[in-house]
């Protein structure tokens, strides 16, 4: 999965560097990012306490690709690592005399490792400031998702596990909104700031009882690439 995800980035960076080299401009900024998140899960027992919910700062950071297209559109793409966790309630059935069931109500805390593709269209509100909003997809791969449940009445029974321990599954689709803010040092670094929002669009086509929505806020550093025109004169 991961050789996939960097031969796709590859591809792209290829086919960005080859429209600058015909056209000698400085279109293509790379660079770095650092972010942090909030998450929640997107559906949960109604009948149990809603305040058991809670969200736990998580955080990403990763590759940064920006391309401008024609007139003020841009091209945002990269690779992130994203680690996010959030808790809520639920209800475990436990055999305690190993014969008669009865259900209790418990906490589980899930945490995800995610490798993340964004592939969003930006456009440029203002040049002059430097302004812009996006909309697009996030592709969310799953490294490692782990989950620790609290039985409340019955402590012994507590316990850690990975339930997706050895598959790379499941895939998110995460629908994306951001705006971000840009600061130009004389055109040769650029320093930005981007708050976001995002859900999983498995929730609408299929519920794995993963899905979940984020929102946070990352910063850029990012560096003008220009390519030597090969049809220039030596």
């Amino acid at each position: 999965m991961k050789k996939n995800i960097l031969l796709l980035l590859f591809i792209l960076l290829t086919f960005s560097q080859n429209i600058i080299a015909q056209n000698n401009q400085s279109r293509l900024k790379l660079g770095l990012s650092v972010g942090l998140n909030l998450t929640s899960p997107m559906s949960q027992n109604d009948n149990l306490s809603p305040y058991l919910t809670k969200s736990f700062l998580g955080y990403s950071f990763g590759a940064e690709v920006r391309y401008q297209l024609r007139n003020r559109f841009i091209l945002h793409t990269g690779l992130y690592f994203t680690h996010k966790s959030y808790q809520m309630p639920t209800t475990v059935v436990i055999y305690t005399d190993m014969q008669t069931p009865s259900e209790h109500k418990a906490i589980v805390k899930d945490e995800f490792n995610d490798i993340e593709l964004p592939i969003i269209l930006r456009y440029q509100l203002s040049k002059k400031y430097l302004i812009d909003v996006g909309v697009g997809a996030v592709l969310g791969f799953a490294q490692r998702s782990r989950q620790n449940l609290i039985v409340q009445q019955l402590p012994m029974y507590n316990f850690s596990f990975n339930p997706d321990a050895g598959v790379k599954s499941p895939q998110r689709i995460n629908f994306h909104v951001s705006a971000s803010y840009t600061h130009s040092f004389n055109n040769k670094y650029y320093v930005g700031i981007e708050p976001y929002y995002q859900f999983d669009l498995n929730a609408i086509i299929l519920d794995t009882g993963y899905e979940h929505i984020s929102y946070g806020v990352r910063t850029f550093f990012l560096m003008p690439v220009k390519l030597r025109n090969k049809n220039a004169k030596k």
